[in-house]
């Protein structure tokens, strides 16, 4: 079990999240999956709801495809959670499930599932996702959910790999001015497309083959 779960999102999620100590869980209808927000539709139907709401981590470390499909470009930042600080916090909101989803291909679907499984089942497509999700449903015509959290969940922030280098100190330090409580937030940029360990490494190996 990864000791982290990590949200892709931007800037604005970030700040609202910093501002309030809140992550808040939206309606799936716009996502881009149809299969899969057309499984929570049908779990609101299955179970009464008037809406339904959900939030997705993932457990892998840093992929070129999670900051893409997520990471809203040059506004896209990773947040990093304690887990147990998360979930704990989680746990105290009546309603609220959690777990991990499930990748399943087309042949296994003939298998027996309630529907109180169904906002957890994906394409076995999205395998590389690793995916942890929060659901919520509500009796009531709600735009969002918004959930208290404890500062202390929020282990570090990292800013996406195609931030322009010489903004970093600067969208850094606005994010550790959003509250005093994260003036000593660890803030990094990412690395991942354009890394000096990696440029070394192809340096020596260059010179090792004259």
């Amino acid at each position: 079990m990864a000791r982290n779960l990590r949200r892709y999102t931007d800037l604005s999620t970030l700040f609202y999240l910093l501002a309030e100590c809140k992550v808040t869980l939206l309606n799936p209808n716009r996502w881009d999956d149809k299969n899969d927000s057309y499984c929570l539709r049908q779990f609101r139907k299955a179970k009464g709801h008037k809406t339904v709401f959900a939030l997705c981590f993932v457990q892998s470390s840093e992929r070129y495809h999670l900051w893409k499909v997520f990471g809203a470009g040059t506004s896209g930042v990773r947040i990093k959670f304690r887990r147990k600080v998360l979930l704990d916090a989680v746990d105290k909101v009546r309603g609220l499930r959690h777990g991990e989803v499930q990748y399943l291909k087309l042949k296994e679907l003939n298998g027996s599932f309630k529907p109180e499984r169904l906002p957890f089942l994906k394409r076995y497509g999205f395998l590389g996702e690793d995916e942890y999700r929060l659901v919520y449903g509500s009796d009531k015509d709600l735009p969002k959910f918004d959930i208290d959290i404890p500062p202390d969940c929020i282990e570090s922030v990292k800013l996406n790999p195609w931030l322009n280098v010489e903004l970093f100190e600067h969208v850094k330090n606005a994010i550790r001015k959003v509250d005093s409580r994260w003036k000593n937030l660890e803030v990094v940029h990412s690395s991942l497309i354009d890394n000096e360990r990696w440029r070394d490494f192809a340096d020596r190996v260059s010179k090792a083959g004259v």
